[in-house]
């Protein structure tokens, strides 16, 4: 399934799809804007089909940017498969995950 991100209200951006390697670049390139729009956002990736590395190297990215930009990220409904691999990495602590 395309991955594809929206809106619904200001600060909580919803992803969709799956974020894996061979599609997370089509997403890369046109996500910045939600993901920066206001100093507190939330992305929920419950509807999140399928993710592997690349689609947590685009959340890292996306954190990085905030950051930058003095804007609070956080994430919500962060699949179980995907949680492994933030446990793995070492990055639990880092990353800023509603669950």
């Amino acid at each position: 399934m395309n991955p594809s991100i929206s809106q619904i209200v200001p600060g909580e951006v919803i992803l969709e799809g799956d974020f894996t390697f061979a599609s997370v670049g089509q997403i890369a390139k046109t996500s910045n804007r939600l993901v920066l729009e206001t100093p507190d956002t939330v992305i929920d990736l419950a509807a999140v089909s399928d993710i592997d590395t690349a689609g947590l190297a685009l959340l890292i990215g996306w954190l990085g940017m905030a950051k930058r930009e003095g804007i609070t990220l956080t994430f919500r409904n962060f699949p179980d498969s995907l949680w492994a691999i933030v446990c793995a990495s070492n990055l639990d602590e880092w990353l800023p995950v509603v669950r």
